[in-house]
């Protein structure tokens, strides 16, 4: 059974993208984080095979400021991803979940990939599930 982590603030889409994952693969357990600070505590708390990960996520007061560094909301997954990389909270596969087209090869550092939005839960399913 795989586990995965969608973090994306924009709960309409999350909840589409975790349904439409759940409806074509209904043995996965499939969470939503909607800011930095819950996905953080649920990467540390639960063990994922998968992390979906929104690259611009707004920012809030208690989202701040990570191992004092400043976040920038337009790098703010990035951040996210480094993080969990550098502390080894998680040895899930990572894609990034975007529709910036300039990401450079630094930002995709660590990833299995980048999935561009808008796309279809059938997409996304064929995509992390390599079928």
């Amino acid at each position: 059974m795989k586990r995965i982590l969608l973090l994306d603030e924009e709960f309409s889409l999350a909840k589409e993208v975790k349904e439409g994952v759940v409806l074509r693969k209904p043995e996965v357990i499939f969470d939503n984080a909607y800011n930095y600070k819950d996905a953080y505590n649920m990467v540390k708390n639960n063990v994922y095979d998968i992390i979906l990960i929104d690259v611009v996520i707004p920012i809030r007061k208690e989202d701040f400021e990570v191992n004092n560094k400043l976040i920038d909301s337009y790098s703010t997954g990035i951040i996210f991803k480094n993080h969990i990389l550098e502390e080894g909270v998680s040895k899930a596969k990572l894609f990034l979940f975007t529709s910036r087209s300039n990401l450079d090869k630094e930002e995709k550092k660590g990833t299995s990939g980048v999935i561009d939005k808008p796309k279809r839960p059938s997409q996304i399913v064929k995509q992390i599930f390599d079928e």
